[in-house]
């Protein structure tokens, strides 16, 4: 039962994380509190993967002269504490990368939400990757 909660937790919150960062560019501290601890409740958490996917964000934050939010720098770190090992983290890196790269070409927007796209990769990686 508890796991099954936690599940229902991580999914209606990444859509929530996902959505709110689409409409306002904006990542609640509180729903990734929430996240992170749905993530707590329902599975292993790995802080070595955590901190090397922050470290990747935050460099990629300081090169790009800030034009990623701090909220995805927070979310890399939970969606960091998922992955397994360096493959997982580096195809999900790599593929919200290409995502967004990809929506951002095709969109007329300036700016795009990249929680989203951070979310699919995380989901994916977990999927495709051992």
């Amino acid at each position: 039962m508890k796991q099954s909660i936690g599940v229902l937790l991580i999914a209606v919150f990444s859509f929530r994380i996902a959505f709110e960062d689409i409409r306002t560019h904006f990542i609640r501290d509180l729903d990734l509190l929430i996240l992170f601890s749905s993530l707590a409740i329902t599975s292993s958490l790995y802080l070595k993967s955590a901190f090397i996917n922050c470290f990747i964000y935050l460099l990629i934050y300081f090169l790009s002269r800030r034009k990623l939010g701090v909220g995805d720098i927070k979310l890399a770190f939970v969606i960091g504490l998922t992955m397994v090992s360096i493959s997982q983290l580096a195809f999900a890196l790599n593929a919200a990368w290409v995502m967004g790269g990809l929506w951002a070409i095709f969109s007329k927007r300036r700016e795009i939400a990249f929680a989203p796209w951070m979310l699919i990769g995380g989901l994916l990686a977990q999927i495709m990757v051992i």
